[in-house]
């Protein structure tokens, strides 16, 4: 761990299909607490993380235990663009929109403007601190979604709850419908507390 003390922000490559997010490590990660921690033959030691953790993935995980805390540290961004090599591009970009042929010397290319690039974030940089972040729609609605993807019981209440005026059901009624429908939409995980 201490190897992120001094970092701002923290690539993390895709987990395996099989492994879950254990929210509670990303929230101790990003709450701005001290965490203890220690270097390989060295004496345990208190350390402030100061990063932001970005996921990196194609495929968005499933995260069961989302709490509002976690829901809060949370933003989607969706990388829309597709790049394939000049051989696949003809097929690829009639059916993918975004759809852009590789260049072999982009980074060559990005290297030979990254004085410009620089100055282009210093003025960024002044405009952020003047005015702030504004999160843009489409990521706000890329967020909601997937928030909403992973909350089984909202999923449940939208298909299957209807306010009717004069009736009322019990929450155990409830809970016992959601296990019938998590079994059917789901099978093979575990239901939800």
């Amino acid at each position: 761990m201490s190897h992120i003390e001094s970092k701002l922000v923290v690539f993390l490559q895709e987990p395996n299909p099989e492994e879950k997010i254990k929210t509670g490590r990303i929230k101790e990660l990003t709450g701005n607490d001290a965490i203890y921690t220690r270097d390989m033959y060295r004496a345990p030691r208190v350390m402030k993380v100061k990063c932001k953790l970005v996921i990196v993935c194609n495929n968005a995980m499933e995260i069961p235990d989302m709490d509002a805390a976690f829901r809060r540290r949370l933003v989607v961004v969706p990388f829309m663009s597709t790049f394939v090599d000049e051989d696949e591009y003809e097929e690829k970009a009639a059916n993918i929109q975004h759809c852009y042929m590789l260049d072999p010397d982009m980074e060559d290319k990005v290297l030979g403007y990254k004085d410009v690039f620089l100055k282009m974030l210093i003025d960024e940089y002044q405009e952020f601190k003047k005015y702030g972040l504004e999160i843009p729609d489409i990521i706000r609605k890329k967020t909601r979604e997937y928030i909403s993807s992973n909350n089984y019981g909202l999923k449940f209440i939208q298909e299957h709850i209807r306010s009717c005026e004069g009736t009322s059901i019990l929450v155990s009624d409830v809970y016992d419908a959601f296990k019938d429908w998590f079994k059917s939409a789901y099978p093979g995980k575990r239901i939800p507390d």
